[in-house]
This record gives C-alpha cells, sequence and structure tokens, in this order.
C-alpha cells in the first residue's frame, strides 16, 4: 500500500476508477450473504477401552462396539431473499435430525431457523428466519446473462468471514452428458469464478 501526502478528494482520477461495477455489486450484495450453520444429530460407534485392549490386539473378541450418538456442525453460505427468509444449499441441511439451525449476518446478528422447505432436485432450500428488516440480495433474471460478462462469487465458505471471487461467464445452457454422483445437470451457467465447498 502506497501513502501520498495531501489530500485526496472523493473526484480523484484513482479513487473514481477503483470503484468499478465489481466493487459496487459486492457492495450493495454483500451485507445480504449469511453463513448458516446446522447442528446435527447423528449416529456413530464408540470402542470399548479397556486394559485388555493391547493383549487381545487381532483377536476377533478382543474390540466391542457400542452405539451413540453425537453432535456434527455443517457450515455454508446463503443469502436474504425476502423478509425473513434465505435461501441456501438443501445438502447443507443433510438427511439427518437437525438439533439446531442459525444464521448469521455481516453485521453480527445470529438468527435461529424456524423452518425449512427443501428441493432435493434443485439442492435448494428456503430458511425461515426469526429477524425482520434484514439487508435483501436484488435478484436478477438468468436470461438476461452474456456469456463473456463478469461473474461474481460471494459467500463464506470456510466461516472465516465473507470471501469474494471473480471470472466471466464462459457458457450458458450447458448440460452434463455424464452424471455427477446423484444427478444429471441440465441448463448450467458455467463460470470460471472461483467456488469453494460452502460458497
Amino acid at each position: 500500500v502506497l501513502f501520498l501526502s495531501g489530500s485526496v478528494t472523493a473526484q480523484d482520477p484513482v479513487t473514481v476508477s477503483r470503484r468499478s461495477a465489481v466493487v459496487e455489486a459486492v457492495e450493495r450484495v454483500q451485507p445480504s450473504v449469511v453463513s448458516v450453520h446446522v447442528v446435527h444429530r447423528e449416529p456413530v460407534l464408540y470402542r470399548y477401552r479397556t486394559p485388555f485392549d493391547e493383549l487381545f490386539r487381532g483377536a476377533p473378541f478382543g474390540r466391542r462396539y457400542y452405539r451413540g450418538q453425537e453432535d456434527r456442525v455443517s457450515d455454508g453460505s446463503g443469502f436474504v431473499v425476502g423478509d425473513g427468509v434465505v435461501l441456501t444449499n438443501a445438502h447443507l441441511l443433510g438427511s439427518r435430525r437437525i438439533r439446531k439451525a442459525e444464521v448469521s449476518l455481516p453485521d453480527g446478528r445470529v438468527l435461529e431457523v424456524r423452518s425449512a422447505n427443501v428441493d432435493v432436485a434443485l439442492d435448494l432450500a428456503v430458511l425461515e428466519v426469526e429477524g425482520r428488516d434484514l439487508p435483501v440480495a436484488p435478484l436478477g433474471e438468468s436470461d438476461d446473462i452474456l456469456v463473456g460478462e463478469w461473474a461474481i462469487a460471494i459467500g463464506n465458505p470456510f466461516d472465516l468471514g465473507p470471501t469474494v471471487s471473480i471470472g466471466v461467464i464462459s457458457a450458458i445452457d450447458r448440460d452434463f452428458q455424464e452424471p455427477q454422483g446423484n444427478y444429471y445437470y441440465r441448463d448450467m451457467i458455467q463460470t470460471d469464478a472461483a467456488i469453494n465447498p460452502g460458497n
């Protein structure tokens, strides 16, 4: 960072040129991007530990297991689409019993999730949260996208705080010929913007 002496006005050419369309888009959308934290209760196997473990190592009767349950936390991103309504990915909620779910806003507020509606085929979940006067993300039309224009990914992929990456729209209406896991993907928007798991 270079610091120059003297006053710098708002009309300074360098300052004006830094305020690009990308900067303005991030400033507009980032307040509505939230972190989603889901606590699952899932079954686990515990091994009994006895003084004879080393003595009978490898023997079929040397190890005994018992069933238990343990909490596991899943973290991801979402964004506010309406007052008290957050959109995120369905896989973040998972198929196991949810003990608690909450969203964290960039302004520091933490809101409890009251209910969730899930569409597994589209991998989308709509969360109803206990909060009002939330910053809502302005939505556009995917039909208006042009190949070659900027694509900005905003999220919180590793629960470290808001993250921004940028790329271009590489293609639209892209189909995957082979299944990806359990799904076939159709009419996809392709971009080279870096998108990490949880973003």
